[in-house]
């Protein structure tokens, strides 16, 4: 992330699931799962998707995992603190 105002400036995210060599871990969750509305899924189809998720291990969201929803949180603080002082 490029942008030096973001939570997450100077990290690099990679989605090694989409990786062909093996090796990698898996994923942990599964982010912004009801976007795929917009690529057609009809919304009847969101409870089986996210069922099939949590068969999977992976706590379906539709925004970030909790810990990384408080780290942009946290900035955001730490940002407002920042600019009052």
């Amino acid at each position: 992330i490029e942008n030096k105002g973001h939570p997450f400036y100077g990290l690099d995210f990679i989605h090694p699931e989409l990786f062909t060599e093996g090796g990698w871990a898996a994923p942990g969750f599964a982010a912004f799962v009801s976007s795929v509305i917009e690529s057609g899924v009809s919304p009847s189809e969101m409870g089986g998707i996210r069922a099939r998720l949590k068969e999977l291990g992976l706590e379906p969201y539709d925004c970030l995992s909790p810990p990384l929803m408080d780290a942009i949180a946290t900035h955001v603080a730490k940002s407002k603190t920042a600019a009052a002082a």
